[in-house]
C-alpha cells in the first residue's frame, strides 16, 4: 500500500513539474552591452560619433520575460529627458510575433503582426539614466529571439537628426553559404553555412524551398529538391544575443537522369504491350481460319 502511495505521489509530482516547465519555457532574462561614446549624425555621416551627446547613448539593455510580461530596461550614459524632439524605436522579434514599440515625439506607440496595435505600454524613468518599457506579448510561451533599439533627437528647425542604434551595424553578424549551384531532383545536397563577427555561438534557420519556414536547424545540412525549378537558398543566422545576419544563393535543380530512364522504360513497356496485343489477335485469327 505504500509504495503505491508513493508511486502516485511521484507521478503527481512529476505532473505538476511539467506543468511549471511548460508554463515558465519562455521566462527569461538578458542582459545586452551597447558601445558607448558612438552616437552620430542620422543625416549626415555615420562614421563620424559624438561621445559629448550622452542623453540618447545607450549603455545597457535588460530584457526581462516572465509568462507575456516583458520588461525592458535601457541604461544610458546620460540622463534622459522626456522631449519633444526624442524618439526611441524597439524592434523585437519572438518566436510567434514581430513588435514594434516605441516613444515618438511625445506619444507612446505599439503594434505587433501586420500593424495591430499593441495596448497597455508604460513608460517610467524619464530625467534619470534608466528607461523602462512594460508591456505584454500576445501569447505567454513566445521566446525571444532578437531586439533592435534606436535612440534618435531630431528637430527640423536646428537640422540635427543624433541617433545611436542597438546592435551597431559594425556589430552585426555575416553569413556565408557554401553549396551546389545546379543538382537534380532526388538528389542530396549538402551546403555549408559559416557564421563570423556578431556574437558566438550562433543559430543556423535554412530555407531551401522559399516558403518562409525553415527548413533545416543545423550549420551543415543536405538537402533534397521534389520540383524541378530554379531555388533561392536563405540562411538566416542569429548570434548569442539575437543580432540577425544572413545570405542567400541560387541553384538550379533538373530532372535526373533516372526519371528520364523511367520515363523511356515506360514507353517501351507500352509499345511491347501493343506488340503483345497484335500478336495474340493474329494468333486468334489463324487459329479461327485453321478450324
Amino acid at each position: 500500500m505504500r509504495k503505491k502511495v508513493l508511486i502516485t505521489g511521484i507521478i503527481v509530482f512529476c505532473f505538476f513539474m511539467a506543468i511549471a516547465t511548460s508554463v515558465n519555457a519562455a521566462d527569461e532574462e538578458r542582459k545586452l552591452t551597447d558601445k558607448t561614446g558612438d552616437v552620430f549624425d542620422f543625416g549626415g555621416d555615420e562614421t563620424v560619433t559624438f561621445p559629448d551627446i550622452t542623453d540618447i547613448d545607450m549603455h545597457y539593455i535588460t530584457y526581462t520575460q516572465e509568462d507575456e510580461e516583458v520588461t525592458l530596461e535601457i541604461e544610458f550614459v546620460g540622463i534622459i529627458e522626456e522631449l519633444d524632439e526624442l524618439i526611441i524605436s524597439i524592434s523585437l522579434i519572438t518566436s510567434e510575433q514581430e513588435y514594434e514599440i516605441g516613444y515618438w515625439f511625445g506619444e507612446t506607440i505599439g503594434y505587433y503582426g501586420d500593424s495591430e496595435e499593441l495596448e497597455g505600454i508604460t513608460i517610467e524613468g524619464f530625467n534619470s539614466k534608466n528607461l523602462i518599457f512594460k508591456f505584454d506579448l500576445i501569447d505567454n510561451d513566445e521566446d525571444y529571439e532578437s531586439i533592435l533599439v534606436m535612440t534618435m533627437k531630431y528637430s527640423e528647425t536646428e537640422e540635427y537628426s543624433y541617433a545611436d542604434m542597438f546592435p551597431d551595424l559594425d556589430d552585426l553578424p555575416d553569413a556565408n553559404i557554401e553549396g551546389p549551384t545546379e543538382g537534380e531532383v532526388g538528389e542530396s545536397l549538402q551546403f555549408y553555412g559559416e557564421a563570423s563577427e556578431g556574437t558566438a555561438p550562433y543559430t543556423y534557420n535554412w530555407d531551401f524551398d522559399g516558403d518562409g519556414e525553415p527548413d533545416s536547424n543545423e550549420q551543415n545540412p543536405k538537402y533534397t529538391f521534389s520540383e524541378p525549378g530554379e531555388y533561392e537558398v536563405y540562411l538566416e543566422i542569429l548570434d548569442s544575443v539575437g543580432s540577425p545576419g544572413g545570405n542567400v544563393s541560387f541553384i538550379s535543380i533538373g530532372v535526373t537522369s533516372k526519371s528520364e530512364s523511367n520515363d523511356g522504360s515506360g514507353v517501351m513497356t507500352f509499345i511491347i504491350l501493343i506488340v503483345a496485343v497484335i500478336i495474340v489477335g493474329v494468333a486468334a485469327v489463324v487459329y479461327v481460319i485453321r478450324r
